[in-house]
């Protein structure tokens, strides 16, 4: 099974990634996106409890005793992603775990650039083609 985990800036760009488990480890390689001193809201799911100690505000909602928003610290808006995302996926019926990333990726590259006109959406396509390095 694979799991999406995701950073997502109120009113602004979001990350995604794949992976097996959603670990302390798999948190960290996010956060590390992360400025310091920055507001992280999370639910009280047990890997991300040791954000408070490294550097960042986190603001816990707690989900598991029917707490789901504390004035304005909540999670809607990144489980409002996800849920976008898994209607995605079931327009398509689901993917191949190989090709999971690069679905999560098509996806968070057309939330990030929701604003933008076609030729727009199609610039920065290319300006990401012709300028992100490849990983290998």
């Amino acid at each position: 099974m694979r799991l999406t985990v995701g950073l997502l800036e109120r009113g602004g760009r979001t990350i995604l990634r794949v992976v097996k488990h959603i670990t302390k480890r798999a948190v960290d390689g996010l956060m590390d996106l992360v400025g310091a001193g920055s507001v992280v809201n999370t639910d009280d799911f047990r890997s991300y409890t040791h954000l408070g100690g490294d550097g960042w505000d986190h603001r816990v909602v707690n989900h598991s005793l029917g707490e789901y928003a504390r004035g304005d610290d909540h999670i809607n808006t990144v489980e409002g992603l996800f849920q976008d995302l898994g209607q995605r996926l079931d327009t398509f019926k689901g993917v191949c775990k190989g090709n999971l990333q690069r679905f999560v990726s098509i996806f968070q590259f057309n939330y990030n650039h929701r604003g933008l006109n076609p030729m727009g959406v199609f610039t920065e396509l290319l300006r990401t083609i012709l300028y992100t390095p490849s990983i290998t």
